[in-house]
């Protein structure tokens, strides 16, 4: 993405705040995330849709005059050799990425990385920076799962320095991420796209001797191979384990007659897909299992027809413009809400659950996903079907209509895996 994109968004960002606050002067304060020896670097979500960047342990600063620094740990050139793409401290690096002028955070380093429990005289340029701005705008909530990183660091600072006026702007940010333009809508398709060509190969290795984690293997190099990386953690699940709605184990033997639960996504230039697919084991439905799932098909079908914007998605004082309420009612009809145990959707973008407030209705240019599930565990039936949907001016575009759902496009794409020798289904 172009970085004129980046700098754009911090002007608008920029003339919210004033809008919000203006009696108020001061400057923004956003922070990458930092690393972890627990898995791939995932960068701050809000911190690259403001920068572009997705190196770790930086921080930016905005001023209200227009001007931006990028802070980066002074590390005496050791960053290069560990860690590809580096910022480093230069009139030209700083023409490159967008920003103004680019300093160190503080003193020399002695890692290559800055921890996220830094010394006071590693930060030292920044506190000076925090410490002269009457306030300090920043995401900053008092609750959630969101910007946990950053308040961690915010508290940190905090120990040396009073930092009062911190003044929280995460829904000032969701507000502006919520609405995607083209470009990011067309990020979000190609991890889509991955996706939906992972699932598909994935049920390649649909074979009753073999075990969810294979299934999951599958998945997994699809998604890599597609150049992209995993949005969150695959859900591979057969027979009961589908009941179970973040199953993590993996470790289960598929087995006949059963259904497979698969909930995937790939992230693609930080943009995510979140989908779900159920599919038979042996390669057809049994009678019971398609009627549970030609119920769950009809409910995501109703309900993407009635989202557009305006509506809902979860409003109790609004049941008949909340798609949640509208939801439980359709498996009420049919007897089944009591098997109907989460929600019908979330925002979706740089975060498979992305921000957004349940509490405002939908617009346009949201990005959602629609998910109906029934869960039967006396059954062993679990069936959820989960789609990505772009909300338009009087309706929603189903950004991911190529992955097959229809009961016997189901069937038909097992038969298909069978027919090249790729499986061992028993029909």
């Amino acid at each position: 993405m172009n970085k004129e994109i980046f700098i754009e968004r911090r002007k608008q960002l920029v003339e919210k705040i004033k809008t919000r606050f203006s009696s108020k002067d001061g400057a923004v304060f956003l922070w990458a995330h930092f690393e972890s020896a627990h898995g791939a670097f995932c960068q701050d979500a809000t911190f690259f849709y403001f920068t572009g960047i997705s190196e770790s342990a930086l921080a930016i600063k905005i001023d209200f005059n227009g001007k931006t620094t990028l802070f980066i740990p002074d590390t005496n050139g050791k960053r290069k050799q560990w860690m590809a793409g580096v910022i480093e401290k230069t009139d030209g690096e700083a023409r490159r990425v967008g920003v103004d002028a680019i300093e160190y955070f503080g003193e020399h380093v002695s890692g290559y990385a800055l921890s996220p429990l830094f010394a006071q005289n590693e930060y030292k340029n920044l506190l000076h920076e925090l410490e002269k701005s009457p306030n300090i705008f920043t995401c900053y909530p008092l609750a959630g799962f969101n910007y946990v990183q950053q308040v961690s660091l915010i508290d940190r600072l905090k120990q040396w320095h009073s930092l009062k006026n911190i003044l929280d702007i995460s829904d000032i940010v969701a507000q502006m991420r919520r609405e995607k333009d083209k470009d990011e809508v067309a990020q979000i398709f190609n991890a889509v796209r991955i996706t939906t060509d992972a699932i598909i190969s994935a049920t390649e290795l649909i074979n009753e001797e073999d075990c969810e984690r294979d299934v999951l293997a599958g998945l997994t190099y699809g998604i890599i191979a597609g150049g992209a990386r995993e949005a969150f953690p695959s859900i591979v699940a057969a027979g009961k384990n589908a009941t179970i709605l973040h199953y993590a184990d993996c470790d289960t033997q598929l087995k006949k007659n059963e259904l497979l639960l698969i909930d995937c996504g790939a992230s693609y230039n930080h943009y995510c897909a979140d989908l779900s697919r159920t599919v038979p084991i042996s390669g057809k439905f049994t009678q019971r299992q398609r009627a549970i799932y030609a119920i769950v098909l009809a409910c995501q079908d109703y309900i993407a027809s009635l989202v557009k914007p305006g509506m809902w998605l979860n409003n109790k004082e609004k049941p008949h413009e909340s798609l949640q309420h509208l939801a439980v009612e359709f498996f009420e009809k049919k007897g089944y809400a009591q098997y109907f145990t989460h929600g019908i959707g979330h925002y979706l973008g740089l975060e498979p659950h992305d921000v957004g407030s349940m509490q405002e209705p939908l617009r346009e240019g949201d990005v959602i996903t629609l998910e109906p599930g029934l869960y039967l565990p006396e059954e062993n039936i679990g069936v959820r079907i989960e789609d990505d949907y772009w909300v338009i001016k009087d309706g929603v575009h189903c950004l991911s209509e190529e992955l097959p759902k229809a009961i016997d496009d189901i069937e038909e794409l097992m038969s298909k895996d069978c027919a090249s020798g790729h499986c061992s289904h028993s029909h």
